[in-house]
């Protein structure tokens, strides 16, 4: 998911906050969990729509990863920020 030439210094906050969701999640949520610029998430969501769900819950896009068991296998890696 993350690629050296797609990555962005948020992405590996941004996975490990969906990672952590059961449920779908607002930017703005996001935004205010790993206090980055709303921009810098829409950027790395943006990258990764093929991986990830999205709903519209009260006029807003919420995000989740797009399986539950995706989600799990996902939380059983290493995932290390990048350097």
């Amino acid at each position: 998911m993350i690629s050296p030439e797609q990555g962005t210094e948020h992405s590996t906050d941004v996975l490990n906050v969906l990672i952590q969701q059961q449920k779908a999640i607002s930017v703005e949520a996001i935004v205010q969990i790993i206090d980055t610029d709303e921009y810098e998430v829409e950027e790395v969501l943006e990258n990764w729509l093929e991986f990830l769900h999205q709903e519209q819950i009260d006029g807003e896009t919420h995000y989740s990863l797009y399986h539950s068991s995706f989600r799990h296998w996902l939380g059983t890696q290493q995932i290390q920020p990048d350097d």
